[in-house]
């Protein structure tokens, strides 16, 4: 019989030897367990608000973890590299613990058309105000579906660094009119030229913009002239984009 994680987490030997535990109990990253733990000695103590999911979980263990009402005061998580494929992805979003999620970094999980639709028709997309996705094969297409959620008008920060992205995903961003709260932009990585700093540069969404990264992407003179001398970008923008 499955136990719950306030029995596992009161296992007095859960911090030590974990070889007696079942396979899906075992197979949690320790720093999961010590979190698990310390919310379970101390239950009206709030957990970490943050934490990093960089080991891949057996199908059973994610999904046993993903419902443990210790995790309802995350407000980040952190999924670092290829540890989810798309169902893990889809046992991730439709987690009923995760109410008071605001920030989400997906680093090196390739999503995939049907993981960013995954992503975008959930209700934790509704409530996320920082969504970061690096390294995880998106296109520009993807993009433009992205943007053109209304959800994404909850969004105060977004970046999608490493991506192989073009200027055609800057001009859809530039474009969005969902995206008008957003305080902070990196599409750094990618393969936005010029013509691209200047969709951005021009755009009025994009009035509120406190960072704008570009780093690594070949805009050239020109496109960092676009950003300079903008007249529409605040003059209080940070601008990241040496090439």
């Amino acid at each position: 019989m499955s136990r719950t994680w306030a029995e596992i987490c009161a296992d007095p030997c859960l911090g030590e030897d974990p070889s007696h535990l079942p396979d899906t109990e075992r197979a949690l990253p320790a720093a999961w367990r010590d979190a698990l733990a310390a919310g379970q000695r101390q239950p009206h103590a709030a957990l970490a608000r943050s934490m990093t999911l960089d080991t891949a979980l057996p199908t059973g263990a994610l999904d046993q973890l993903l419902h443990a009402p210790e995790l309802s005061s995350l407000t980040a998580l952190s999924v670092a590299g290829p540890v989810l494929d798309v169902h893990g992805l889809r046992v991730l979003l439709a987690s009923p613990v995760l109410r008071h999620l605001r920030a989400l970094t997906l680093s090196g999980t390739v999503l995939g058309m049907a993981g960013g639709q995954a992503l975008l028709s959930t209700r934790l997309f509704d409530q996320i105000r920082s969504l970061t996705l690096a390294r995880c094969a998106l296109t520009d297409s993807f993009v433009q579906v992205l943007v053109a959620n209304i959800q994404a008008e909850h969004l105060r920060a977004l970046a999608l660094p490493g991506n192989g992205l073009t200027d055609q995903a800057a001009t859809a961003i530039a474009s969005s009119r969902h995206l008008a709260r957003l305080e902070q932009l990196s599409l750094a990585d990618n393969a936005i030229t010029a013509a691209g700093a200047r969709r951005l540069a021009a755009s009025p969404e994009l009035r509120r913009l406190q960072v704008l990264d570009l780093a690594g992407c070949p805009i050239g003179r020109r496109g960092r002239q676009h950003l300079f001398y903008s007249n529409t970008l605040s003059k209080a923008v940070r601008a990241h984009y040496a090439d």
